[in-house]
C-alpha cells in the first residue's frame, strides 16, 4: 500500500480527485500507512474526536472505500486495497461512458421540461413587419405539427400577401395542419398554393363577430402562445409567450368554440 503513497501524483489531490473529502481522505491515508485502526487509535493519530470518526468511517463504508471487523470489544478498520480503488475507477469510467452516451436524450428532454422545472415562462416581444415575419417564421421552425388560434380573417391582415402565400408553401412543406377560428366566414380560395387549403392543412370555422370579435390574430402552438395586432397598427407588434398552462388553458377555450359554437366553412 505504501507504494502506491509514494507515486509521482500527491495522495491527497489523488484521493480528492477521487472524489473524497477531506476528512475522507485523511482517514484512508492513515489507515493505508497504519494498517487496521480502531476509532481510539485513528482519533490520536489524526486529532479528530470520535464522534465524528464514526461519522466518517460509517460514510466511508457506505461508498466502499474501508472495511469494518469487529472484533471483542470494538471494530477495526482498514482501507480498501489499490485492485479495489481500480475497480471503483472502472466503475466510475463506465458511468461516465453512460452519461456521455445518454446526453442528447438528456438535453432533449429537459428542454421538454423547461416550462415544468425549469424557467415558467418566458416573452419575447416583435415589432414592425419584419418583427412579426420572424415571428410567424418562428411557427415554421418550431417542431409543433398543429397550429390553432382565433383570427380577423386571413394572414394578410398582419403581412403582405407575398410573404402570406411563402409561409403557407413552407407550411405545406413541413406537413403542419392548422385549425382557425374566424370572424369573416371568406370562401376558401384565398391562397394560391396547391392543395394548401384541403383538410390536410387547414380546416377553418367562423364566428360572428357580435358573438366574439378576435382584433388580433391569437395563435398557440406546443406550449407557445402568439399574439399579433394587425397590420393597420401604426406600431404593429407581436408577442411570443412560453408558457405551458397558459397554452393549456387556451387550448380547452378553442377546442370548447370550435366544437359548440363556430360553423364550419367549406
Amino acid at each position: 500500500m505504501s507504494e502506491l503513497l509514494t507515486t509521482s501524483m500527491n495522495t491527497t489531490q489523488y484521493l480528492t480527485k477521487l472524489g473524497l473529502n477531506s476528512a475522507h481522505t485523511a482517514i484512508y491515508i492513515a489507515l493505508a500507512e497504519r494498517g487496521e485502526q480502531t476509532v481510539l487509535q485513528l482519533s490520536r493519530v489524526l486529532s479528530i474526536p470520535r464522534s465524528s470518526l464514526y461519522l466518517e468511517l460509517e460514510s466511508m463504508q457506505s461508498q466502499g472505500l474501508v472495511t469494518a471487523k469487529k472484533e471483542a470489544k470494538s471494530t477495526r478498520y482498514k482501507a480498501i486495497s489499490v485492485l479495489s480503488i481500480k475497480n471503483i475507477l472502472q466503475e466510475k469510467q463506465q458511468s461516465l461512458k453512460e452519461l456521455f452516451e445518454g446526453f442528447d436524450d438528456f438535453t432533449h428532454n429537459i428542454k421538454e421540461e423547461k416550462g415544468e422545472f425549469g424557467q415558467k415562462y418566458e416573452v419575447t416581444v416583435y415589432k414592425g413587419r419584419e418583427g412579426i415575419k420572424q415571428l410567424l417564421w418562428n411557427i415554421l421552425t418550431s417542431d409543433a405539427k398543429e397550429v390553432v388560434g382565433f383570427s380577423p380573417g386571413t394572414l394578410e391582415h398582419v403581412v403582405d400577401r407575398e410573404f402570406a402565400e411563402e409561409w403557407r408553401a413552407e407550411f405545406k412543406a413541413r406537413g403542419k395542419h392548422n385549425k382557425i377560428i374566424v370572424n369573416k366566414a371568406v370562401p376558401l380560395t384565398w391562397s394560391g398554393v396547391p392543395d394548401f387549403l384541403t383538410k390536410k392543412y387547414v380546416e377553418v370555422r367562423t364566428l360572428e363577430e357580435k358573438k366574439i370579435t378576435f382584433s388580433h390574430e391569437v395563435w398557440f402552438y406546443g406550449k407557445t402562445l402568439v399574439v399579433i395586432s394587425t397590420k393597420d397598427d401604426p406600431e404593429q407588434y407581436g408577442i411570443e409567450i412560453t408558457d405551458r398552462l397558459l397554452v393549456s388553458s387556451y387550448r380547452q377555450l378553442f377546442d370548447l368554440v370550435w366544437n359548440e359554437v363556430a360553423k364550419k366553412v367549406e
